[in-house]
């Protein structure tokens, strides 16, 4: 049997839809057994304050946020999700981002 441990989706920023259309990707890729992941933003040329603020904004505003769980660091928080395919299964979901400037 082939059983994910870990899932990932990495971007660069390019706005509020874009992000969101990240998530809805990192959702679409869990099965119920899947329940840790990570969304790493990377931000360029931006104000890297300006683009964790919306980023936060935007996960918690997400139809399958359920909570926050811990803020890790100010560019590093973890969320718990209901998954798109079992909603009654939770996931977490850790963002992670990092300014190129």
């Amino acid at each position: 049997m082939i059983k994910n441990i870990f899932i990932a989706e990495c971007k660069i920023w390019r706005g509020d839809k874009y992000f969101t259309e990240g998530i809805e990707q990192l959702l679409s890729y869990l099965t119920w057994r899947d329940t840790k992941t990570s969304y790493i933003i990377f931000s360029r040329n931006q104000n890297v304050s300006d683009v964790i603020t919306k980023a936060k904004k935007l996960m918690e505003s997400h139809a399958n946020y359920l909570r926050t769980d811990k803020e890790i660091s100010e560019s590093s928080v973890k969320y718990v999700f209901k998954q798109l395919a079992d909603p009654s299964k939770e996931c977490f979901i850790t963002l992670h981002i990092f300014d190129l400037n």
